[in-house]
């Protein structure tokens, strides 16, 4: 059924000249013609505006033409849209589109849930920040294998990500190693993770953790209001800092635990005097 007000808000953008909302407009699959008209634009941003339309995917003609557009800036815009996921064969061209910006935008498209043959191939890119955006992607949950071969990739920041992606729980082997990192901006970036409830051996871990920086981030993760005793450790952590991070966490409820010693209660990192009294009621 032809919704007449968004048919007259499409008319208007068309005599207004307004392509580029034009091609934005949610009903713009009502127009057929007009989306064919848009999609041969020489304007790329217009192009580019309709390639992340999820209304694109009513014109299969037009997808194919924007998946081979000559401007990577659409076909980064197609590789991101949601609605890629209904062209099985355009979402794996795109896996090995000769622009990375491009593969980069597919890897961070949820879609992919989809297929696993293009989370594979993208896990295994040439580029690293293409299998970083992979690593953010909450649709590895789906990929235990994928997350396990990111979890011993060479570059760190591919390791960052994946560390503090709650789909990383999806393998405990891999929050295991993780846990254990060389690299220890991996270990802050898991102990922030949210999904760390789900593991209380880690979370030991990382609460005895050498490096206070990671007691620190963990200290401020809502998954410790699960966990009394790590909470009661963190109180009396060696660390101002983490100490005060605890006591500014606000999943911790009030009286679980006490605040650890303050060697000057006027140090920078001390919890503020009506913090103080506020955990001490």
């Amino acid at each position: 059924m032809i919704d007449p007000i968004a048919l007259i808000e499409l008319t208007n953008l068309k005599a207004a000249d307004k392509l580029e909302e034009l091609a934005q407009h949610p009903q713009i699959g009502m127009k057929p013609e007009w989306m064919d008209e848009l999609a041969r634009n020489k304007a790329w941003p217009i192009r580019s505006a309709l390639a992340f339309n999820p209304a694109i995917s009513a014109n299969t003609e037009v997808v194919s033409r924007i998946s081979k557009d000559r401007s990577k800036n659409v076909r980064i815009s197609l590789a991101a849209n949601p609605a890629i996921a209904i062209f099985p064969e355009i979402t794996k061209n795109r896996s090995s589109d000769k622009h990375p910006d491009v593969r980069e935008s597919l890897a961070s498209n949820p879609a992919i849930i989809n297929f696993p043959e293009v989370a594979e191939t993208l896990s295994r890119d040439e580029k690293s920040f293409v299998r970083a955006a992979l690593a953010k992607n909450p649709a590895l949950k789906k990929f235990p294998a994928i997350i396990k071969n990111l979890a011993l990739d060479s570059t760190s920041h591919v390791r960052w990500y994946l560390a503090k992606n709650p789909a990383t729980s999806a393998c405990s082997a891999t929050i295991e190693k993780l846990s254990t990192d060389d690299n220890p901006t991996v270990r802050y970036c898991l102990a922030q993770n949210p999904a760390l409830a789900e593991f209380p051996e880690t979370i030991e871990k990382l609460a005895t953790d050498e490096d206070w920086l990671v007691r620190h981030y963990l200290s401020r993760n809502p998954s410790l209001a699960s966990f009394p005793q790590i909470v009661e450790l963190l109180a009396i952590d060696e660390s101002p800092t983490v100490r005060r991070s605890l006591a500014l966490n606000p999943a911790i409820p009030s009286g679980t635990a006490s605040i650890g010693p303050w060697a000057n209660t006027s140090h920078p990192c001390a919890p503020s005097p009506a913090i103080q009294e506020y955990r001490a009621s």
